[in-house]
């Protein structure tokens, strides 16, 4: 079993670097190594399944336990030619994953900076939207006061007492 993680930092220059890292763990022998580097996974695997072959045929003849040696070389020799596909396929998708995923988290932004789009949209409009809000204030000031002048006339004191 190998569980891969992977660190993204920005050095001193800041220039972005990716490290994978993680353990990889031999079931049936319960050996577990922790990685930082992929020869690592690879010289585990070539350990434990090298192993395997040689356990394979412990009464078979010296010719036999070549032969499946030989044979256990071969298939490690097509899994490092596909090596290298597979890791880099891997690779692609965990970037496309991570270019989808920043691409839905700034169009939730966009999406949300819309509402504030006519403040953000140009110094022509900002000033338009001052004087909008300058007039509204004037206004309300203006009825703030008209309201403060209808409480102070006669009528509205006896309608007052009238509602007692």
């Amino acid at each position: 079993m190998i569980r891969f993680a992977q660190e993204c930092w920005r050095d001193a220059k800041g220039e972005p670097h990716l490290q994978w890292r993680g353990y990889i763990r031999h079931i049936q022998g319960d050996e577990e190594v922790s990685f930082t580097d992929a020869a690592e996974v690879i010289a585990f695997m070539q350990k434990h399944l090298a192993q395997l072959t040689k356990d394979a045929l412990p009464n078979g003849s010296k010719g036999e336990q070549e032969k499946l040696m030989r044979e256990n070389f071969k298939l490690w020799e097509q899994f490092a030619t596909t090596y290298n596909n597979a890791i880099y396929g891997t690779m692609e998708r965990t970037m496309k994953q991570s270019q989808a995923f920043k691409q839905q988290v700034d169009d939730a932004v966009h999406r949300s900076l819309k509402t504030w789009a006519p403040v953000t949209d140009s110094r022509g409009e900002q000033a338009q939207l001052l004087n909008a809000l300058e007039t509204l204030t004037a206004r309300l000031e203006n009825l703030s006061e008209r309201i403060e002048q209808l409480k102070k006339t006669p009528r509205a004191k006896s309608s007052k007492k009238k509602k007692k």
